[in-house]
């Protein structure tokens, strides 16, 4: 099995919060039930994270981004199937 790892250097703000939300859920329902339950407008990025492995095979994350007044929050997935 291959493991991934995302880099610190990946978040340009040196001030967050970092909360881990392990689920079976996909991606995209996880967004779907934060926004119904919390009221939350998670939408997906246009843009992800893509990054190599060792062997050099090219990997993407999806991105879902929310921003209110008083945060910014990103959901970043980080498992591939």
């Amino acid at each position: 099995m291959t493991v991934y790892e995302l880099d610190f250097d990946d978040f340009s703000s040196c001030e967050y919060s970092l909360l881990a939300i392990h689920t079976p859920l996909e991606d995209y329902k996880l967004a779907y039930l934060l926004n119904r339950r919390l009221d939350y407008k998670f939408k997906k990025s246009d843009i992800n994270i893509d990054k190599k492995n060792k062997n050099d095979v090219l990997t993407s994350f999806s991105v879902y981004e929310y921003s209110n007044a008083e945060h910014n929050f990103s959901l970043i997935k980080n498992t591939l199937k």
